[in-house]
């Protein structure tokens, strides 16, 4: 986190020491609707993801441990059957994020405002590299960091779950933004926890990117109705939400249980 952040604004200084903008550093509200999406996602998300990349990849090399081993890239001990359900309880947890995170602030961040920005503005190409930057590269370096590096070697030490909670609050407080904090938090302990289930780190790394992409995809998808009021919504638009949210529910319920076997088997 001390790292990833002077990073992305050393990229983003190099970038605006261009035009003569450096003072804008000053003030971040003032960066609001500045960057065009590909290059917010270029200069100040790739930058700091590549570090935690480096940390984790560099970390794991200099272990006595395998590399595979050390960052929990082995086979999973559950069925890849399971992934999708593993992925809508995510979007779950990512809705109780946001619910949880409406009630403890009374409006949204700037931040959480220019990320919606640049998720929704992008078209044809644009959109594309936005979407594999924001869906893939967090799925995988930041999965690598705290559900491989850190927590395959605190399951060793620590209780279950303190294991899982830690990582779990510290990939939460990379997100900065309080607001993103909070909404992030209930997915990183999920991510967690099947990671913990499966004793391995690719399920984690899987739905992390599927759930960020799924969230990407149904904002745009939904636009600028998503501010709209739930009474607002057609009749239909009611009954498709309660059956994206039974659907949920279901691999809530096939999830939890089929996580615990497997973990509680682990020797």
């Amino acid at each position: 986190m001390c790292l990833g952040l002077p990073v992305s604004m050393l990229a983003f200084g190099i970038a605006t020491d261009f035009h003569g903008d450096l003072r804008d550093l000053a003030d971040p509200e003032s960066l609001v609707g500045t960057l065009s999406p590909v290059a917010y996602v270029t200069l100040l998300v790739l930058p700091g993801q590549a570090v935690l990349l480096f940390l984790s990849l560099g970390a794991a090399l200099l272990s006595r441990e395998p590399f595979r081993r050390r960052l929990g890239l082995v086979r999973p001990r559950v069925s890849w059957a399971l992934l999708p359900f593993f992925v809508l309880v995510a979007l779950l947890a990512g809705w109780a994020g946001g619910i949880l995170a409406g009630r403890v602030f009374d409006e949204e961040s700037a931040h959480l405002q220019e990320l919606e920005r640049v998720i929704l503005e992008p078209q044809g190409w644009a959109m594309l590299y936005v979407l594999l930057c924001l869906s893939i590269t967090p799925g995988v370096t930041e999965e690598l960091l705290y559900r491989g590096y850190v927590q395959q070697r605190l399951q060793r030490r620590w209780p279950a779950a303190l294991a899982i909670a830690v990582p779990g609050l510290f990939f939460a407080l990379a997100h900065v933004d309080p607001m993103h904090v909070v909404g992030v938090l209930p997915v990183g302990l999920w991510l967690g926890f099947v990671a913990w289930g499966s004793g391995s780190a690719i399920p984690a790394i899987l739905c992390h990117a599927c759930y960020n992409a799924g969230m990407m995809l149904l904002a745009r998808s939904v636009g600028e109705a998503g501010a709209a009021d739930v009474a607002e919504l057609p009749p239909w638009g009611g009954a498709v939400i309660l059956a994206v949210l039974s659907l949920c529910l279901l691999a809530l319920c096939v999830s939890v249980p089929a996580l615990l076997r497997a973990g509680l088997r682990r020797p």
